[in-house]
C-alpha cells in the first residue's frame, strides 16, 4: 500500500496517535480543574513542605535528624 515510504508511514501514525493522547489528557485534565475535582483546589489540608515535615519528624521521634 505504501510501498517505500512505510516506515515513514508507521512513524507518522505513531507520532500522531501520541498527539492526539496528548491532546486528549490535556482537554481531561483543564475539564476536571474547571469543575473544581483537581486536589488542588479541593483538598481541606494544605500539603506540608520539606520544613515542616522535618520538625514534625523530630517531635514525633525526639532525636534531630543526623547532620552531614
Amino acid at each position: 500500500m505504501f510501498g517505500e515510504y512505510k516506515n515513514i508511514a508507521l512513524v507518522s501514525v505513531i507520532l500522531g496517535g501520541f498527539v492526539i493522547f496528548m491532546i486528549v489528557t490535556t482537554a481531561w485534565v483543564i475539564n476536571n480543574v474547571s469543575k473544581g475535582r483537581s486536589c488542588y483546589r479541593t483538598c481541606d489540608t494544605p500539603q506540608k513542605g520539606a520544613k515542616e515535615l522535618k520538625k514534625f519528624q523530630k517531635l514525633e521521634t525526639g532525636t534531630t535528624p543526623a547532620s552531614r
